[in-house]
């Protein structure tokens, strides 16, 4: 991992308000920082998909991908949310 952009993308994350302003642009293309955030941000904590109301018909869906995983959410004939992961 590029330890020099990990500092910098941390450094930046850490900025008070008053300080924030953007992460260094590289973190945006490099891959081992995707690597990254896929272990310690997205396998580790509940990630907003869509809001219930985007899906308030039965039979209305939502296909997305979230750290490499196709998911899909879907509005069932009893009304139910439900999530699917595209994983055999």
């Amino acid at each position: 991992m590029n330890q020099t952009l990990m500092s910098a993308y941390e450094e930046s994350a850490q900025a008070s308000l008053e300080q924030a302003n953007c992460l260094p642009l590289a973190v945006y293309h490099d891959p081992s920082i995707f690597n990254a955030e896929i272990k310690e941000v997205f396998l580790n904590d509940w990630v907003f998909a869509c809001a219930e109301a985007q899906l308030s018909q039965s039979g209305d869906y939502y296909a997305f991908e979230i750290a490499r995983e196709p998911l899909v959410i879907i509005r069932g004939k009893d009304g139910e949310l439900r999530a699917l992961s595209n994983i055999c």
